[in-house]
């Protein structure tokens, strides 16, 4: 049998061996391929299990994404402030505290006789508060560590001696007097309670602050408020002046991130504002002048009517009288000069006849003489104007230059109060031991403050020039 016919007989009985094979090859010749790939996306899309997005939905969902993230950013901004005043709500302050020994300093206090923050007013004060936080502490906690950091530092002298050589003066300004009158109260039976506990004779005196003092110190810390601003201040209430006090203050604290030392401050500018006062004196004094006219404009246009008719009046009478002398005159000389005197009058009366007719007659010399003065207000404003800016530019050249001296000053009050503490600590506890019997030292402070009471009111009169003899006595304790 030849080899094709034996393969041609194996391929008939491969067939007949499968079952219905012309149906089934049939069936796959006309079945109809889906076309769904969706699985084969899926596993061309998959890497190790994780389904990666097509490059056109990944594109939007990435834009997606940042639109939501802007979104949420734009809305965190919108109500941080609102979530920022609920969870750290403002602290209205409603008193001014002010503790005088030789250090100066106001504790400005929130409704709760807590301290919102503590100015600092010389160079005693800065360097006895430095690296100090008041902030958040009761007036009285406030008070206590001040007096003990000023025993520490020397500021309390330890010997007994006969005159007043201790003394400190509270002030309070609220906005009622049982307010003060409590913390006045209060806060001198705990520094009394000082002087005795530690065997320290001294004196505690007490006074209420002005609406005054509080205007003072917002004028010294803002700097940039005009006249009429620092005259409107007078009428603004407690709150405003205490709030406003801190907005200033906040300011400079920023500027010079440190406690600002007013007196320094103030020792810069006061040559420049002496020098602003006197340029605009002279024309504020102009100015009020002219604006007085001005406001008066119109009667004065009338009176002067009234006087260009009165001097019409007075020059036609006096030309008469002289026509009439002119007539029995004698000689040729006297009526000359008759003559002579004749035509001044009557060139007095034309120009008054003249000036009669303007001011009657016609608005423009009305209009120009008014307009003239509107002029010199409006200049002599632009002047007042010009030395404010001058003066506000002046200031901000002398605050670039001591910027820089203050920007390493609290190292140098940070060391130089270390040194001073480590002094007055060692003096100070060597007096703590050798404290006396408390009964002996009462009995004996007791007659020490009657002997020395008729001095107390020459001291709380004198203050200030007090304050200024301590200031000579320890300018060179606090010298850095």
């Amino acid at each position: 049998m030849k080899r094709k016919n034996i393969l041609n007989r194996l391929k008939l009985e491969l067939e007949n061996s499968l079952p219905d094979s012309a149906n089934i090859i049939n069936k796959v010749k006309n079945a109809k391929v889906e076309k769904d790939l969706s699985p084969v996306y899926d596993a061309i899309n998959s890497v190790n299990g994780t389904m990666v997005l097509n490059t056109k939905y990944n594109i939007a969902y990435i834009a997606g994404l940042m639109c939501l993230t802007m979104l949420l950013f734009t809305m965190l901004l919108i109500l941080l402030p609102i979530f920022n005043a609920i969870l750290y709500p403002e602290k209205n302050i409603v008193t001014k505290f002010g503790i005088d020994i030789n250090p100066s300093i106001d504790l400005m206090l929130d409704e709760n006789d807590q301290v919102v923050w503590a100015l600092a007013k010389n160079k005693h004060a800065e360097l006895l508060l430095c690296g100090e936080n008041l902030e958040g502490e009761h007036v009285k906690d406030a008070t206590n560590k001040i007096i003990k950091l000023a025993a520490r530092a020397g500021y309390f002298s330890t010997k007994t001696e006969s005159d007043i050589t201790n003394a400190v003066m509270l002030s309070a300004v609220s906005e009622t007097e049982e307010k003060q009158n409590f913390l006045l109260d209060s806060i001198k039976s705990d520094v009394k309670n000082f002087y005795m506990n530690n065997q320290i004779y001294g004196v505690v005196l007490t006074e209420f602050d002005s609406k005054q003092e509080l205007v003072d110190l917002v004028c010294c810390l803002d700097y940039d408020l005009t006249d009429e601003q620092k005259i409107a201040l007078q009428n603004e209430s407690i709150k405003n002046l205490n709030h406003k006090l801190t907005e200033s203050y906040t300011q400079l604290k920023r500027r010079f991130r440190t406690d600002f030392i007013l007196e320094e401050f103030n020792n810069k500018l006061n040559p420049i504002n002496e020098q602003f006062n006197s340029e605009t004196t002279s024309i504020k004094t102009k100015l009020t002048e002219t604006e007085n006219k001005l406001n008066n404009f119109e009667s004065v246009w009338l009176a002067e009517i009234e006087i260009c008719k009165q001097k019409i009046a007075e020059w036609t009478a006096q030309i008469a009288a002289l026509q009439e002398a002119i007539k029995f005159a004698l000689n040729v000389e006297e009526v000359g000069r008759l003559n002579a005197e004749l035509e001044i009058k009557k060139a007095f009366l034309t120009s008054e006849e003249e000036e009669l007719e303007n001011r009657e007659q016609g608005s423009a010399m009305f209009n120009a003489e008014k307009d003239k003065l509107i002029n010199l207000v409006n200049d002599y404003k632009n002047q007042i104007k010009q030395k404010h800016q001058q003066r506000l530019s002046s200031i901000e050249n002398i605050l670039g230059q001591i910027k820089g001296p203050f920007g390493t000053l609290y190292n140098k009050l940070e060391n130089r109060k270390l040194e001073i503490l480590k002094n007055g600590d060692k003096q100070f506890a060597e007096h703590l031991s050798h404290l006396q019997n408390y009964n002996e030292f009462y009995n004996n402070y007791s007659d020490w403050l009657i002997n020395s009471a008729e001095q107390i009111p020459t001291i709380q009169l004198n203050w200030n020039e007090i304050k200024q003899n301590w200031e000579q006595q320890y300018l060179n304790f606090v010298q850095f």
